[in-house]
């Protein structure tokens, strides 16, 4: 491995090749560092998915995109980061089933919450609807979710547990 010396005289003519060799041996000099033994793989993997969100998060904030990711880019970024490059494909399969059983039990808890809000309301019965909204779906669904995340204890249960709340909300 060469060693990184930096460049101090970029006066004269040629400093954009100077520059370039020095960006070069730079970027050589880092990639060496990371892609060798001197990071633990625990390490690395907590780097790729520190990195991933913080592009992630870069791509939300950019005017460009805002159009095709929505206004909320954190939950995009968020959401481009729910397949943690430090997970196994297995882990991903796991995350991806966790994630859509939560958004389904989510969706539908929400469809109740308001066809029941409806059938309250069309018989003039606001404060049983209301009850019904808080104490059934809003505490009966945050048990559900409670219970089966510590029936599973999994992190990807705990993951989908997550997009579950926001449908909730």
């Amino acid at each position: 491995m060469m060693p990184f010396t930096p460049i101090l005289d970029i006066q004269d003519a040629s400093k954009e090749a100077q520059l370039a060799e020095y960006l070069a041996s730079a970027s050589q000099t880092i990639w060496s560092y990371i892609s060798g033994d001197a990071i633990p793989l625990p390490t690395k993997r907590i780097l790729k998915a520190s990195l991933a969100y913080f592009f992630a998060c870069l791509l939300s904030f950019t005017p460009f995109f805002l159009p095709f990711i929505g206004m909320s880019g954190h939950l995009a970024a968020t959401s481009a980061v729910f397949f943690n490059p430090a997970k196994t494909l297995g882990r991903m399969v796991d995350a991806v089933t966790a994630g859509l059983c939560a958004i389904t039990f989510g969706f539908l808890v929400s469809v109740a919450s308001k066809l029941s809000a409806i059938w309250f309301n069309s018989r003039d019965l606001y404060i049983w609807g209301h009850v019904a909204s808080v104490i059934v779906f809003g505490g009966g669904s945050t048990f559900i979710i409670a219970y089966a995340k510590a029936y599973f204890n999994r992190p990807t249960v705990n993951v989908g547990k997550y997009r579950s709340y926001l449908l909730l909300e």
